[in-house]
């Protein structure tokens, strides 16, 4: 009988955890297995209010801190919720984007978000937000690397992050 290989829990780039990864993987996967195998937020909180549980430092548990961290959140939706559309009169076309962006990583609280078209006429922002793309582009793929399916598109992800690379602006 073949010997189920040993799970080894890590954060995923991008992300950051108060705690030690493998307990946290290993108390999430035991909350998943009480659930059916499906992970529900509501049970996972409900674990870490136990100041027990390898969960509890992921959560801010100060109630005035925490509300005022949600509504912080809230704002970066209402920004991230809105676009814009351009009517071209000389060939009836349109054109629709976002209207604001934020070039950092994980919405960092200080940054804040820029309009689009300041950062595309500016070579080193729009840059920028072309390597946040591809960090993002980079995030997909390893979400769904096993999917072989999409293999040429990752391979158009390779592609353009090496393209990317020989045209840095500064």
């Amino acid at each position: 009988m073949k010997k189920q290989s040993e799970k080894v829990y890590k954060v995923r780039e991008g992300f950051r955890v108060k705690g030690d990864a493998q307990a946290i993987g290993e108390r999430l996967e035991k909350i998943a297995e009480k659930h059916g195998g499906e992970l529900p937020p509501v049970a996972v909180v409900a674990d870490a209010r136990k100041e027990s549980s390898p969960l509890h430092n992921s959560f801010t548990w100060d109630d005035t801190e925490a509300a005022k961290q949600w509504r912080i959140e809230q704002a970066r939706r209402l920004i991230r919720s809105f676009e814009v559309t351009y009517m071209d009169s000389r060939d009836d076309t349109e054109t629709t984007h976002q209207v604001f962006v934020n070039l950092y990583e994980n919405n960092t609280p200080s940054k804040p978000y820029e309009r689009l078209e300041d950062v595309f006429n500016d070579p080193v922002r729009r840059h920028s937000y072309l390597l946040l793309a591809l960090c993002e582009l980079r995030s997909f793929k390893e979400k769904y690397k096993r999917l072989t399916e999409l293999s040429r598109i990752f391979d158009e992800i390779d592609r353009l992050e090496s393209r990317s690379k020989k045209k840095d602006p500064q």
